[in-house]
């Protein structure tokens, strides 16, 4: 793991700790609350980072759905925009496939054109 990913992995955990006061273990305990957008940019970059492809999906729609807005939604786009830059062989260890990312972006897509023009 390079240091670039030991200090999203860390912010992720003292966000977690500081937010809820839950320790950041394999679970997310802060699905269900709101956090800002810039927390959810590192959540959502940490846990890619970490392989944990259908968790950080999961939490940007569940963030998305508490709280929809633009800046979300972009930050739902640049995360599958990573996740489609990864190879096959990143996404299958990582419990994913190319299809789930398609289908995914397809599905946060349609969600972003029910957003309120700002």
């Amino acid at each position: 793991m390079d240091i670039i990913e030991q200090l999203i992995n860390g912010t992720a955990k003292v966000l977690a700790k500081i937010l809820t006061g839950a320790e950041a273990k394999n679970e997310l305990f802060f699905e269900t609350e709101e956090l800002s957008p810039r927390d959810m940019h590192y959540i959502v970059h940490a846990l890619i980072s970490q392989n944990r492809l259908d968790e950080a999906e999961n939490y940007m729609f569940a963030q998305l759905e508490l709280a929809p807005s633009l800046e979300l939604f972009r930050i739902g786009l640049d995360a599958y925009a990573r996740l489609a830059a990864m190879s096959d062989s990143e996404l299958t260890t990582g419990n994913f496939t190319r299809g789930e990312v398609a289908r995914g972006l397809a599905d946060w897509q349609k969600l972003g054109k029910e957003l309120p023009l700002l």
